[in-house]
């Protein structure tokens, strides 16, 4: 079962988009994504970058994605090395409305990626059913998370009810981080009781 989500607009500001390369150009790759709005509600505006490159469109892209608040500081931050599904490019249906490996590739990384990503600008109206399975998913994942970046007992339980309380009232913003096209890793909320993203559902 795939998260489902229903997104309301809002205004999100671009502030550096770079032209997506040709995906038949020879050469290096080296892009940056960049849009600023509302993930953890800090003062000021958040900015995520989405830096993607490769030797060439042919070879395995690495990517990154950086998370700065209003202040500037890194709040979170994910690094990907692709080549396990370098290949898959070239399967039919591995990414919707493309035919074929260069134009697939290029569809994902330079607009199917970074916009998946910023999608989490747009905050939810509904909330989050929190059921007796769905609470003790959140409870499982959140928990296990907490716990393996060594957060204090009393602090897990404190951030698990904040949790609880942030996805029982929208408006809430959920960050998705790709991990190909065809999968994403746990959904993610700005949890200030512990300062960071915390997942809050696996399947």
């Amino acid at each position: 079962m795939r998260l489902q989500l229903i997104l309301t607009l809002t205004a999100v500001t671009c502030i550096s988009t770079v032209r997506a390369e040709d995906p038949r150009r020879d050469g290096p790759v080296d892009q940056v994504f960049s849009r600023q709005g509302t993930l953890t509600g800090t003062e000021g505006a958040d900015v995520l970058t989405v830096h993607v490159s490769g030797a060439s469109m042919k070879a395995p892209f690495k990517w990154e994605l950086t998370i700065r608040n209003g202040a500037g500081k890194v709040v979170y931050q994910v690094e990907r090395d692709d080549t396990r599904i370098n290949e898959s490019f070239g399967d039919r249906g591995y990414v919707p409305q493309c035919s074929e490996y260069l134009e697939c590739k290029a569809r994902y990384y330079f607009h199917d990626l970074p916009e998946g990503i910023f999608a989490g600008l747009k905050p939810t109206t509904a909330a989050w059913k929190l059921d007796g399975l769905q609470l003790k998913n959140l409870q499982d994942t959140a928990g296990a998370h907490l716990r393996e970046q060594h957060v204090l007992a009393e602090k897990v339980s404190a951030a698990i009810a904040q949790m609880v309380s942030i996805l029982s009232a929208p408006p809430f913003h959920v960050l998705e981080v790709p991990v190909s096209p065809v999968q994403s890793a746990a959904p993610m909320i700005w949890v200030p009781a512990v300062g960071e993203f915390v997942p809050f559902y696996r399947e």
